[in-house]
């Protein structure tokens, strides 16, 4: 394929910029679930999409390097405490967005995150270049795939996102980025079946809420490094940054979380990727021959 060198040229910006976002999995991460959801995919779908493996596989990260919009990064997270402090499980957080935006405004609805409103915004503007396939198609796919990804990283669903509120500064970054690449090679990527979607908004809070529960799990065995082996060094100018010794205790601990949650990440990417296929009356995609640079709106 005569795009393929120029993929290889927005992998090294993906790789030299995303770890600096702290929003997101880190780029291995997407790969692996990208590529797990595309081999368990119904065989009409798999056959479709086999030609563009390569291409989705390598575009899963660009949302997190789409710096260009500034209201990129909320898509990204959703602070539940932030619209419902009563805690788990957020009784009175509104779920549509326009019951939201009414109670909570427009400022607060940006700190706080879109992340399950901006998935099933995304999932229809999907179906929609689908329905009528173009250069932008596999973008959309791809990248929907990404923030589906998202809504199972456990720290993209609490305002103590980096441990900063917990004495567990780093925590985020250390849990889905360096330790994930550190031992990437020990990762088994073995989902299920595609997850049943039914109705995007709705799926995606389950997925949220889900995700919540695992914040505890971290920050305790954080923790627990800290105390029972040490602190994380910081880098040379004293910022966060990856310490493969600390790391490691830290994926001995909850790398089976990580590997669990990326597994439930991938049966839910083919999940929403086929009901959107589906809704736009199973398209061929045949002729498409590269991915342009990512979408302005």
């Amino acid at each position: 394929m005569k795009f393929l060198p120029a993929f290889r040229r927005f992998l090294v910006v993906v790789l030299l910029l995303s770890p600096a976002t702290g929003y997101s999995w880190g780029y291995k991460a997407h790969q692996m679930i990208t590529a797990a959801a595309i081999d368990i995919l119904p065989a009409d779908m798999q056959v479709v999409l086999a030609p563009y493996r390569e291409a989705l596989v390598a575009q899963s990260h660009a949302p997190d390097v789409w710096r260009h919009d500034p209201d990129e990064r909320p898509r990204h997270y959703v602070d539940l405490e932030l619209g419902d402090r009563s805690g788990y499980p957020f009784p009175n957080f509104p779920r549509d967005y326009a019951t939201a935006l009414r109670r909570l405004g427009p400022d607060s609805l940006k700190k706080m995150g879109a992340l399950p409103w901006h998935v099933d915004a995304y999932f229809r503007r999907t179906v929609s270049s689908l329905a009528d396939p173009n250069d932008s198609t596999l973008v959309f796919l791809s990248a929907l795939g990404h923030y589906v990804a998202d809504a199972y990283m456990p720290m993209h669903t609490t305002v103590n996102y980096d441990g900063q509120l917990s004495g567990n500064r780093g925590v985020h970054l250390r849990f889905e980025w360096w330790m994930i690449d550190q031992n990437a090679t020990a990762i088994w990527m073995k989902p299920g079946l595609p997850a049943r979607i039914t109705d995007p908004l709705e799926n995606t809070w389950q997925i949220v809420m889900a995700s919540y529960t695992d914040v505890d799990t971290i920050l305790r065995a954080d923790t627990a490094v800290r105390q029972s082996f040490r602190p994380p060094i910081p880098g040379p100018r004293g910022e966060r940054s990856a310490d493969p010794p600390y790391d490691q205790e830290l994926w001995n601990r909850i790398g089976w979380l990580a590997q669990f949650r990326m597994n439930l990440a991938a049966s839910a990417v083919a999940g929403f990727w086929y009901e959107a296929w589906l809704r736009a009356g199973k398209p061929s995609l045949q002729g498409l021959s590269a991915l342009p640079p990512p979408p302005m709106d």
